[in-house]
């Protein structure tokens, strides 16, 4: 009984305690402070305590990259060679002066006064015409054909007095022989330039090498003469009282027998002798 009395004494001082009962020294309330469960296996059994990783093996100290050494300080490139001072060139050797050409020499002879004295011009040193003035000739029809009786020999002579109408590209005169063209004398304005006159052969129906020399004597709307001499190797040709061209034979003389003029002038007077 006393044991009892005493049990209850004992509850009752717990009970009377002024600590709460539900709390624990921290404060915190008891269901806070339950115990860690304990793992179990699959078959209830505790499983052993975990046991720890170790610990981290620390990485080796990182080793510096040695210092970077420098480039060594750049060679400057020499100093630049001068080129050497330019040698002028010597002084310009001056052209000799020009030597003129010396003065045409006029074909010889004249007409002996078979030409008409109305086509001769007064004060002419040259001994025979040049282009009289245009109201003298009337004009002679084209194309004009002739004649030439006995052929050619030298001392012969052959006149042509007209005008170069505005709109001829080119004009002919032919000297025929039995064998072909033996001079054909082409004055051509539709080349650049001035135009030329060309002068060639034709034999047996083959022409030959032009000679295209001399220049261009002629003119559109001018009035001109060409005088056509034929001697031992040659025609000497002149115009309007100068001398022109020469024309090597390459058919013999004495077989012309006819000349002939084309269209694209006016003709004024032809004369033959």
């Amino acid at each position: 009984m006393l044991t009892e009395a005493l049990d209850d004494d004992d509850d009752d001082k717990i009970a009377g305690s002024s600590a709460p009962v539900n709390q624990n020294p921290f404060g915190l309330p008891a269901q806070s402070m339950s115990p860690i469960p304990q793992r179990l296996g699959p078959e209830g059994y505790p499983l052993p305590a975990t046991t720890p990783f170790p610990a981290a093996t620390p990485f080796p100290a990182a080793t510096p990259y040695p210092a970077a050494t420098p480039y060594p300080a750049a060679t400057p490139y020499p100093a630049a060679t001068p080129y050497p001072a330019a040698t002028p060139y010597p002084a310009a050797t001056p052209y000799p002066a020009a030597t003129p050409y010396p003065s045409a020499t006029p074909f010889p002879g004249g007409f002996g006064g078979i030409f008409p004295p109305a086509l001769m011009t007064s004060g002419m040193s040259c001994p025979f015409p040049v282009a009289p003035s245009p109201q003298v000739l009337p004009a002679l029809p084209l194309p004009f054909s002739k004649p030439i009786p006995n052929g050619i020999r030298p001392g012969w002579r052959l006149l042509i007095n007209g005008t170069v109408n505005p709109n001829c590209e080119r004009f002919v005169i032919n000297l025929i022989a039995t064998s072909g063209k033996a001079l054909h004398f082409n004055p051509r304005f539709e080349h650049p330039g001035p135009g030329l006159v060309v002068r060639n052969s034709c034999v047996n129906g083959s022409w030959g090498c032009e000679e295209r020399d001399g220049g261009m004597p002629f003119l559109h709307l001018q009035r001109f003469e060409i005088l056509f001499l034929c001697t031992d190797t040659e025609f000497k040709i002149a115009v309007n009282g100068l001398h022109f061209v020469v024309y090597k034979h390459r058919v013999p003389p004495q077989l012309i027998n006819h000349f002939e003029i084309d269209e694209n002038i006016t003709l004024h007077h032809v004369h033959m002798e």
